[in-house]
């Protein structure tokens, strides 16, 4: 219960920090969203022997992150979490691998595997991060709005943005349940006989749920995506040039 409070305070500090006021908050969210996709395909497409240069991505990132006033907390937990993951990975393939020694920058001899696994896990942490920045900084309905302008399908939009509202609600029925649970049973753990019909109520007050929003949007008239509106504040076009000519200089 404690880790979906957690999960719903974290939530929340989102939400708030898409609020906040700072350039990177007020660009336009189409050319945020090709930022920061030409952002991770350039990443992608570095090889993994060309380390220094995601150094100039790093860069680029960080004056952004200090440009848009957010927290270095706020990606803590994001970059840790993938940073186990993939550093657990390039630890396997570098015991498993054969060992080869290689000359890198013309200077130092280093282990091949070890060079893979610091360039894996550097592009993890900037793939993240960018993600991330994207996240905190763009409000959701901005978002879907810069996604419709960028000709995504609607239908792609709508199961966006009814995950986004619904985990919220999800999560606050399933953290009624569990402090109703603790109350009746007065236990804080859930013993194994349980979690079957536990989860069976959560399916069917989801569905409830669902029925309830479903029936509300249809009385407030909410028949297209499109009937939102945002207004763009920057141009975009221009702003999403200038990035693409930044990337092409890093990678050549």
């Amino acid at each position: 219960m404690f880790k979906l409070r957690n999960i719903q305070q974290r939530l929340i500090t989102i939400k708030k920090l898409t609020e906040l006021e700072s350039r990177v908050h007020n660009l336009d969210a189409a050319s945020k969203v090709l930022i920061t996709i030409g952002f991770v395909l350039a990443i992608i497409s570095l090889d993994y022997f060309e380390l220094p240069k995601l150094m100039y991505f790093a860069c680029y990132l960080i004056f952004l992150i200090r440009l848009s006033t957010i927290p270095l907390k706020t990606f803590l937990i994001p970059v840790m979490m993938s940073s186990i993951f993939v550093g657990s990975l390039g630890l396997a393939s570098w015991y498993w691998a054969e060992t080869e020694q290689i000359l890198f920058l013309n200077t130092v001899i280093v282990d091949k595997s070890v060079l893979i696994g610091l360039t894996l896990l550097l592009k993890t942490i900037l793939t993240v991060c960018a993600t991330t920045l994207l996240a905190v900084t763009t409000k959701k309905l901005e978002l879907y709005q810069g996604l419709l302008r960028l000709r995504v399908p609607e239908i792609f939009i709508w199961q966006l943005m009814l995950l986004g509202t619904y985990l919220q609600v999800i999560l606050n029925e399933c953290i009624k349940m569990l402090e109703a649970y603790a109350l009746r049973s007065n236990k804080q753990t859930i013993l194994w006989p349980d979690y079957p019909l536990l989860l069976g109520q959560l399916f069917l007050l989801s569905h409830k749920r669902a029925i309830q929003i479903y029936q509300a949007m249809l009385c407030r008239g909410f028949s297209n995506i499109s009937s939102f509106t945002v207004e763009s504040r920057f141009n975009y076009r221009s702003i999403t040039v200038s990035f693409i000519l930044f990337f092409y200089w890093s990678i050549n």
